[in-house]
């Protein structure tokens, strides 16, 4: 399918920061292009074995976009916002147990997208789902810990074994390690 629509899908999916301008300068220091476009350009199908910088939140987006049914959601660690109320002269105002009083202040997350088709989601999930049982990479890791809920997972090692990484998600939670 080619480097392009693999990288291009990796971005869509949730590695978003691949494509912000000036991200490739680690590996050509007088070029502002993203990593997405110095991938392609060099044609580094080995881009996916680990070889470049990985963003574990945008990795454990990525899973979630593909358990959401190719919705992706900015990943967003805000519940809620506070701040301190104050009177008319910029003062924090007290609350009766002498602490400062809060109060909430409307928050929007930015929106969330349908990013692939449905169904291609579900393919993706159920083609990663064996990956902690029977001769799977993780299943032994997923054995010793006891884990027996349904989910989808992928492991990575780099060629020299320096680094590893693990990517799963069910259908409450999704993460990564790296």
């Amino acid at each position: 399918i080619g480097v392009q629509r693999v990288v291009d899908m990796a971005v869509k999916l949730g590695l978003r920061s691949y494509a912000e301008p000036g991200t490739a300068r680690s590996y050509d220091p007088d070029n502002n292009e993203s990593l997405a476009e110095f991938v392609k350009r060099q044609n580094l199908g080995s881009f996916t074995l680990g070889p470049l910088p990985l963003n574990g939140l945008e990795l454990a987006n990525v899973a979630a976009t593909i358990a959401s049914g190719g919705t992706w959601c900015p990943p967003n660690p805000i519940k809620s916002i506070s701040q301190i109320k104050r009177d008319q002269y910029g003062n924090p105002v007290m609350g009766p147990d002498g602490r400062r009083a809060l109060t909430a202040v409307p928050f929007t997350p930015p929106p969330c997208e349908q990013v692939v088709d449905e169904g291609l989601a579900h393919s993706l999930a159920n083609a990663m789902s064996k990956d902690d049982v029977g001769a799977g990479t993780a299943a032994g890791a997923a054995g010793s810990a006891g884990w027996t809920l349904p989910m989808s997972g992928k492991t990575g090692t780099t060629e020299t074994h320096r680094s590893s990484a693990f990517l799963g998600v069910t259908n409450r939670y999704a993460a990564a390690t790296y």
